[in-house]
């Protein structure tokens, strides 16, 4: 049973590894937590966590999937996805097994801890120096090259960063209480710059809030310090920004001078690609009101029905692509009122329930987990899609955290 324990924990700790080889990797990672999960519950026969309220919760979502499933304009393209949802359920029971079994499962985010302090260390030296260690770099633009680091060929690795990073500055102030007190704040200002320096704007921009919203709810700070770190923050953003061509051209020129005057506002609403997309989202759903067209069917339907010669053309007031990029959009769009609501319904239950939790007890651990589900449904911001395996495994590890650690704290 040691074996099988310390195995378990083992599973956990590497997935910030396993998201970073690649979504098979981390998705077969996730299905071995829950096999682990599963053989510890059938060996002790207790299925008692099954019957929890949370996870009933989510079987409703479950439910609705399926159902999804058989109205889906493409059942085969939604397959995967929906009766896959199955394991993001489970990775809430198995989360929960997890903090409930194990007193030293801190040793998990000092874990996290390291692999995401490589990253941000790698983050920088390609910055600098043009190849990250591995001797990777981004794509050459005219603003200048995009920030890969171990991602090789994807310019996501300011949202790895962002994904873990809140979590692990709860755990910082709550378990650094004492010694090197001062790391509380250098700490999240290092990982804030290297997200900034991927020129990453929506992850930055998520990652700012995080932060700000962290320090202006915890208990741990003084007022005083709060608002020395808040400068801190506003002026390294402010140099790191104009100190780099780069990022200048990424945060001011293709973002901020488009809210200078209404006239550019105006311009960026009609001629911005994200808004193009949100409202070929939109156009997608004022067809298919109720139930939508179908878990991963934006696309097809954009297509077929809008823009069938599946080309973009910068006259249309809409563009198609692999999903609207806004989280709103692509669950109205491809689930409708119907699905938006009950999607939405469970699992914001859930997310202020643990809100309640947190006033009550004021885990700061807890709360990093409560701020990063929350900034996902942002409105507005670009976000990836919320079912694909790399956003969803992210997703619903924090989502799982903060579950689990809600009900270990309240009692």
């Amino acid at each position: 049973m040691m074996i099988i324990n310390n195995f378990y924990i083992f599973l956990f700790a590497a997935i910030p590894l396993a998201v970073i080889i690649g979504p098979t990797v981390s998705t077969t990672l996730v299905a071995l937590i829950i096999i682990v999960f599963l053989c510890n519950c059938f060996i002790k026969k207790d299925f008692k966590i099954f019957f929890q309220k949370e996870l009933i919760i989510l079987y409703f979502v479950y439910a609705y999937l399926i159902f999804n499933l058989f109205i889906s304009i493409d059942i085969e393209n939604s397959s995967p996805r929906n009766i896959g949802f199955l394991r993001h359920i489970l990775l809430v029971g198995a989360t929960i097994y997890l903090i409930n079994n194990f007193k030293d499962y801190e040793k998990l985010f000092l874990i996290w801890s390291l692999i995401l302090s490589i990253v941000v260390f790698d983050i920088y030296v390609e910055f600098f120096y043009g190849k990250n260690l591995l001797g990777y770099s981004g794509s050459e633009g005219y603003w200048g090259k995009r920030i890969v680091s171990f991602f090789k060929n994807e310019q996501i690795v300011g949202g790895f960063v962002y994904s873990f990073s809140i979590i692990l500055l709860g755990f910082l102030f709550q378990f650094n209480k004492k010694k090197f007190k001062l790391l509380n704040y250098i700490i999240p200002l290092i990982f804030l710059f290297a997200i900034l320096i991927t020129g990453e704007r929506a992850n930055f921009l998520k990652s700012l809030i995080g932060v700000v919203l962290f320090f202006i709810i915890t208990k741990e700070i003084s007022l005083k310090k709060k608002l020395i770190f808040f400068i801190l923050i506003l002026t390294t953003t402010f140099f790191g920004i104009n100190s780099s061509k780069y990022l200048k051209t990424r945060f001011e020129g293709q973002f901020l001078t488009n809210f200078k005057t209404f006239d550019n506002m105006k311009e960026f609403y009609n001629n911005s690609l994200y808004f193009k997309l949100y409202r070929g989202g939109y156009k997608v759903f004022n067809e298919n009101k109720v139930f939508g067209v179908g878990n991963k069917n934006f696309s097809q339907a954009c297509y077929e029905k809008f823009n069938h010669e599946y080309k973009y053309d910068k006259n249309l007031n809409y563009v198609c692509s692999t999903h609207p990029h806004q989280i709103y959009m692509e669950l109205i769009s491809e689930h409708g009122i119907v699905g938006l609501i009950i999607i939405l319904l469970c699992i914001f239950y859930l997310l202020i329930k643990n809100i309640f939790i947190y006033i009550k007890f004021r885990n700061n651990l807890h709360l990093g987990t409560i701020i990063y589900v929350l900034l996902n449904f942002l409105p507005l911001i670009p976000t990836g899609s919320f079912f694909t395996n790399l956003n969803s495994t992210i997703f619903w590890l924090n989502f799982s955290l903060m579950i689990a650690l809600g009900k270990k704290i309240s009692k």
